[in-house]
């Protein structure tokens, strides 16, 4: 009788699934210009990606740029573009440079192209739900916050009630 082959996870299968992740491939747009792109999402590199997004959220609220909803999902999808394409190393860091290159790349129709025809949909959504479970824990630690910040108010009041007791009864005992 044959032995049955073990269908048990190995390092060797992680590296070489790992391996996969490296792999580049080039998409020619109709004027003959090439991109480099990684067709398959890193988690880690998911998570560069967010580190540059709440950096620049938080200098934009600090500096008093208006954000709305969809400016905010082209700008995850144009730092997919920085991250996932041989352009990162093009692309500024400065917010206000990422700003015009971003409406460079929407205006000329390659940042279509790229989100609709060169990315993998469930790529772009291994971001959006890594985004979405960080607004999540965000707002879940933001109410968890207000419940203990009106616990602790609470219990200040009971120990100014205490206090005012004993200061009541203190008076009382030295008459």
């Amino acid at each position: 009788m044959a032995r049955k082959k073990s269908n048990l996870l190995k390092m060797t299968d992680i590296k070489k699934k790992y391996k996969e992740l490296d792999t580049i491939e080039t998409y020619t747009f109709d004027d003959g210009k090439e991109l480099k792109f990684s067709p398959f999402f890193k988690v880690s590199v998911i998570e560069e990606l967010l580190r540059e997004l709440a950096e620049k959220m938080n200098y934009a609220h600090e500096k008093g740029i208006e954000i709305n909803d969809t400016f905010v999902l082209h700008y995850i999808n144009f730092l997919c573009i920085k991250y996932f394409t041989h352009l990162k190393d093009s692309i500024s860091n400065e917010f206000e440079k990422q700003l015009q290159e971003m409406e460079w790349l929407i205006d000329t129709g390659y940042y279509a192209k790229i989100i609709n025809e060169v990315f993998l949909p469930q790529e772009l959504h291994k971001v959006m739900d890594a985004v979405t479970d960080i607004n999540s824990r965000a707002i879940f630690f933001e109410k968890l916050e207000k419940d203990l910040q009106r616990k602790l108010e609470k219990l200040d009041i009971f120990r100014m009630q205490i206090l005012s007791k004993f200061e009541d009864n203190a008076k009382e005992s030295v008459e």
